[in-house]
């Protein structure tokens, strides 16, 4: 009986052996031949911060100005696809603020195993300050697709490039004490240099433990003024985690322009 287990077994390991060897192995990808190079562009590529991060692949824009990329696609097997797409990045890819943004995607067919083509991308003049992600991709006809290039571009409105001014009486300083169950008030006003009709403005809050907090947003109102009044409550939760919250204010005017002010709450149960 043993000796007629081991050859069903040595059977069994001599079929998966011949399964293994007739079985074609997929040629590696050589990302060195297979790849995107950004040859130029119209605005030269700069360091700056991006949502808290100091990034090395910045380009500056302003609006009403395309936005002009050179660019060379290579491959070792015949070249299928390439792709741009650019989207706004306002809330760091959190996707919590529908905006009318301005986006821009095209997708086109390409051939052969080396191309260099020359995009020309409108930049609408009504276009919203603030940070957006330019991402270009490149498949071949058996459907590998080379390593993506990615740019942050920061945008700036040409008909307004100045930021609102929030200015608050209460807390009373940037830095307060509470106790959970009280009340927190917040008192001030924002103005700009324009009207602040369809901005608004957003109270958000971290806890000592790291959790995020929407507290307050609230449009501006419809009217031509610059200037916005605001006086909202807020009652510390007794969920809120003991020690030092930081809360954050921040306007918006209605080409994204954008401000904040930063409060330290310490919380005490």
């Amino acid at each position: 009986m043993k000796t007629k287990i081991r050859s069903i077994l040595a059977l069994f390991s001599l079929l998966l052996l011949l399964a293994s060897c007739g079985k074609k192995q997929a040629a590696p990808v050589n990302t060195d031949a297979f790849k995107i190079e950004v040859l130029e562009t119209s605005v030269p590529v700069t360091t700056a911060e991006v949502c808290g991060t100091t990034c090395d692949n910045v380009l500056q824009l302003t609006s009403g100005t395309p936005l002009s990329l050179s660019i060379a696609f290579s491959g070792q097997e015949n070249l299928a696809q390439y792709k741009i797409d650019i989207h706004s990045n306002f809330d760091c890819h959190a996707h919590e603020r529908p905006l009318s943004e301005w986006r821009f995607l095209k997708v086109a067919d390409i051939s052969g195993k080396q191309i260099t083509i020359t995009e020309a991308i409108p930049l609408p003049a009504d276009a919203f300050s603030g940070n957006y992600h330019c991402i270009i991709r490149l498949i071949d006809e058996k459907g590998n697709e080379a390593p993506f290039k990615e740019f942050n571009l920061i945008v700036s409105n040409a008909g307004d490039r100045e930021a609102p001014v929030i200015t608050y009486e209460l807390p009373a300083s940037d830095s307060v004490s509470i106790q959970k169950g009280q009340d927190l008030i917040f008192k001030g006003t924002v103005t700009d240099n324009l009207s602040l009709s369809n901005g608004r403005l957003e109270i958000t809050c971290v806890t000592a433990d790291g959790t995020d907090y929407s507290i307050i947003n609230e449009a501006f109102s419809g009217n031509e003024s610059t200037t916005h009044t605001f006086q909202r409550t807020y009652t510390i939760p007794s969920y809120f985690a003991s020690g030092l919250a930081i809360f954050r204010l921040k306007a918006y005017d209605k080409w994204n322009n954008q401000s904040e002010q930063l409060i330290k709450v310490y919380i005490s149960a």
